[in-house]
């Protein structure tokens, strides 16, 4: 069984949490402090370690801290309101940390961390043919993002990124099989956010489809020699960009 680490205050929202993590996993509960989370990860040895936002106290940037400089290996899971996990929002830009808002669900929990140790409800290793194909969307329209994610989740894994900065980092924690970029966002737009992806040895053979307003398609041609697999024009219709989709994983392009 796979095992967490829940550091907190102990509050109603970490024994809701505790209950939940344990129906699945072998759960360790630990205080709020930098000693006492470093002691406890040396003897409990967890494959994950998922911290509760809320009250967490002066002590949260030295636990941040500690699990940054000693502990890297260890992927982090922080859950809270926007509010709570803004507070703490430089550092889950570090590749090892991920963040998980709440109101949740319970599945919406248990999935995560399930899909970031890499088993299945039953606590067994999933193979790398059997997981979903974990798909980023990234538009700096909140409605488009919302409508796209809803659009696709349930048949895919799917980040959300409202600008190309977050989405460079969620690409740093987790690598996706293809990406849907909006073409129009400020400071970095389409064009400028796929040069730099293709300039990345480990990122450069990601498939990107433009999302893109009628009026931009005259400028897609700009990006032809950076292969983007293809294009949807907004408003999108989910029964084509499924097809499409499943047509660019299987290796083909759009145009």
């Amino acid at each position: 069984m796979k095992k967490v680490l829940l550091i907190g205050k102990l509050n109603r929202t970490l024994e809701d949490l505790n209950m939940c993590l344990t129906e699945r996993f072998n759960v360790q509960v630990c205080g709020e402090t930098a000693e006492l989370v470093a002691g406890m990860i040396k003897i409990f040895k967890p494959d994950m370690i998922v911290i509760s936002a809320k009250d967490l106290g002066s002590g949260a940037e030295d636990i941040i801290n500690l699990l940054i400089k000693t502990f890297s290996g260890i992927h982090v899971l922080m859950i809270g309101t926007r509010d709570e996990c803004g507070e703490y929002g430089e550092y889950l830009e570090n590749e090892q940390f991920d963040e998980l808002i709440r109101p949740m669900s319970k599945n919406q929990l248990l999935d995560k961390c399930c899909e970031y140790m890499g088993v299945d409800e039953a606590g067994e290793p999933i193979k790398a043919d059997e997981r979903k194909k974990l798909i980023l969307v990234v538009d700096d329209s909140a409605l488009s993002l919302r409508g796209t994610k809803a659009m696709l989740e349930g048949r895919y894994d799917v980040m959300a990124a409202n600008s190309a900065k977050r989405a460079f980092k969620c690409i740093e924690k987790r690598k996706p099989d293809l990406i849907l970029l909006d073409y129009e966002m400020p400071e970095m737009n389409g064009k400028d956010f796929l040069e730099n992806l293709r300039f990345n040895a480990d990122f450069f053979e990601i498939p990107v489809i433009f999302i893109t307003a009628l009026a931009d398609k005259e400028h897609l041609a700009s990006v032809l020699d950076l292969e983007p697999a293809g294009y949807f024009v907004k408003p999108l219709r989910q029964d084509k960009v499924l097809m499409a989709i499943e047509d660019v994983l299987a290796g083909k392009k759009l145009w």
